[in-house]
């Protein structure tokens, strides 16, 4: 897993010291957090003349702080001292606008898009005490940091309360819409969030839109405006259309839930980090159940994490987009624990192309082709982990309306858990990212239903952790069995290895005892011959008739002797030769043996292995089964 290094605002800090040894004055105003029990003008003491206090936060925890130059040391009583960088963006969006006319009463069409539909919105039910409605979101709050809202538009009209806009300084309540389009993003400076360009977005025609997306816009009567002709849209800033976007989606999923807009991002779409950490303060002082945040960070802010950590502790469900890079590198505050990340899919419950995956991620949500509200009363289909992100807040809302209470402590959020436990059904269409876009795509009716409640839940995702581990514990198995098998085989190779080296020594010694015994009855015939030859030629040299017999005599002799030379010389060689088949037949033997004994010796810890994997398997099923009976 890549993570943003942790000294990242240590090398900023360095960095800005090093400007601040070439410069008369520091231009970046300076977060400072104080230690338990440290008031902050025991810190400003510490410090060079001139410092002033910009703003803060409202337990005195954390201060924005202007001063003349950074300190060489870190001040006694401080956690941390860092510059206050412009590090959150809204990332870029690729969108396709068309206009509809709509009233007071049709104005939230948008929500039976197939984007919506795919996550199981809950349905009225019928019974025979009569319907049954689904939880809308009512009396719940949800607070969104985002850029400016068009408040005028139908679809958010009677879905927005008061919030408060942190770049102008004042209520965001029926706030005019802000369409300066003086600035433009940096797209360099956002490079991690794909902020380049929208290129998986077709601006030029509706070519983009996938088909249930097309006909749902056509079945609405929705005109596609002339996009080259829309001089007065500024495409190339986030900022415009972002915040519109957003709401309209939470108002589509959680109809009856109250928005509070806060403004936190200038119209170039950027943020400091105490401004965030600010607007997530604001929420939680301002009755926020659940709060949105569709922006991504590179950097790792305490600042933020504090405030995050503080909106935890009072029991809101924070929500935020994983991030457009197609990357498994962290945004935050995504990447953050106390935050459910949310990836974005398409219509087909594969991963969107441009959104990003990790072991932190919690769940997944459609993200491409999303209809909502765009200012000036037009509507747009847009696509981005932005997007994805609010019709989960949307759930959350959902589910907390549908209970009397929500169960947070101990980093356990029972929403969050319902949330994730219901969620599922994408990784056989995501083989290469499995346990990265969190427990699946989300199911609202499941987890805002009556499965949804925290025991069964908790039944859920303990027989999900279950099968989990018995896939793991088959995993093993099948690697131990594999690996008495081929221990067995190399005992059994080995053994029949050394039975051939065996047999072929015997084979030899064989070959030799019949070589000499063939060459031993070749040199004594030989002689026998030679003897022969020299009877019946001292036979023909007798001339007496006495030495006449006894030459006859000799010849015989010989030719007898000849004879049993050669019956003596087969004999011994077919000795040799028999001998030589019985030491063959005894290797053999005594090879086939120990190769059977080497087999036999291995087959205990096979039978064990088989058995262990056999065992596995039936766990793996066992633990499937209950999961499939409890969904």
């Amino acid at each position: 897993m890549k993570a943003a290094p942790k000294t990242l605002t240590k090398l900023m800090l360095i960095l800005a010291m090093l400007v601040c040894g070439h410069a008369n004055a520091w231009a970046i105003p300076v977060i400072c957090e104080l230690q338990t029990g440290i008031k902050i003008d025991y810190v400003i003491k510490q410090l060079p003349q001139g410092v002033k206090i910009l703003d803060k936060l409202s337990d005195n925890t954390a201060y924005l702080l202007d001063v003349p130059a950074l300190p060489a040391t870190l001040p006694l009583g401080v956690n941390y001292f860092s510059p206050d960088f412009k590090s959150a963006s809204i990332p870029a969006q690729g969108f396709f606008l068309f206009n509809k006319s709509v009233t007071n009463e049709t104005a939230d069409w948008y929500r039976a898009q197939p984007a919506i539909q795919k996550v199981n919105p809950p349905q009225i039910t019928y019974t025979t005490k009569g319907p049954v409605y689904p939880p809308t979101g009512k009396n719940i709050i949800i607070a969104d940091i985002n850029s400016v809202v068009d408040y005028s538009h139908p679809a958010l009209r009677g879905h927005l309360i008061a919030g408060w806009d942190f770049v102008a300084g004042s209520s965001t309540g029926g706030a005019g819409l802000d369409q300066s389009s003086a600035s433009f993003l940096d797209q360099s400076s956002a490079s991690f969030l794909d902020q380049s360009s929208a290129s998986f977005l077709d601006q030029s025609s509706a070519a983009f839109l996938d088909q249930s997306s097309a006909a749902f816009l056509d079945q609405s009567s929705a005109s596609f405006l002339d996009q080259s002709s829309a001089a007065f849209l500024d495409h190339a800033n986030p900022a415009h259309g972002h915040g519109t976007l957003v709401a309209g989606i939470l108002a589509a999923v959680a109809p009856d839930a109250m928005i509070m807009p806060i403004r936190t991002f200038d119209d170039d779409g950027n943020a400091d980090e105490f401004r965030i950490a600010k607007a997530i303060e604001y929420a939680i002082d301002n009755g926020a159940n659940v709060i949105n945040m569709s922006f991504g960070m590179l950097n790792n802010s305490q600042i933020v994490k504090h405030a995050l950590d503080d909106a935890a502790k009072a029991g809101v469900v924070l929500v935020a987009s994983a991030g457009n890079n197609n990357t498994e590198f962290l945004q935050f505050p995504a990447g953050y624990s106390s935050v459910v990340s949310v990836a974005a899919i398409t219509l087909d419950d594969k991963k969107a192309g441009f959104s990003n995956f990790s072991k932190t991620v919690n769940v997944s949500s459609p993200g491409v082709n999303i209809i909502s509200a765009y200012p000036n009363g037009l509507w747009a289909a847009a696509s981005g982990t932005s997007f994805a992100a609010p019709i989960v807040a949307g759930e959350a809302a959902l589910f907390l309306s549908s209970r009397t209470f929500s169960y947070k402590k101990d980093g356990f959020d029972s929403t969050s858990f319902a949330i994730g436990a219901w969620a599922g059904g994408i990784d056989a269409n995501n083989p290469a990212f499995i346990g990265k876009l969190g427990t699946g795509r989300i199911d609202m009716a499941k987890s805002v239903g009556k499965k949804g409640n925290t025991l069964l839940a908790l039944k859920i995702v303990k027989a999900k952790e279950d099968v989990a581990a018995a896939q793991a514990a088959l995993k093993v198995a099948d690697a131990n069995l594999s690996a008495a098998l081929n221990a067995q085989k190399a005992a059994v190779s080995a053994a029949t290895a050394q039975a051939k080296l065996d047999l072929s020594a015997t084979q030899a010694a064989g070959k030799a005892s019949i070589a000499a015994a063939q060459a031993a009855a070749k040199a004594n015939l030989l002689a026998a011959q030679t003897a022969l030859k020299e009877a019946q030629a001292a036979a023909k040299l007798a001339i007496t008739a006495a030495d006449q017999a006894a030459a006859a005599k000799a010849v015989d002799a010989a030719y007898k002797n000849v004879n049993d030379v050669d019956n003596a010389g087969q004999k011994a060689i077919n000795d040799a030769i028999n001998a030589a088949d019985r030491a063959n037949d005894a290797a053999y033997s005594a090879g086939q043996k120990a190769i059977d004994a080497a087999e036999k010796a291995m087959q205990p810890a096979v039978d064990a292995a088989q058995k262990a994997d056999n065992d596995a398997q039936h766990d793996v099923d066992q633990a499937q089964n209950k999961l499939a009976s409890l969904q």
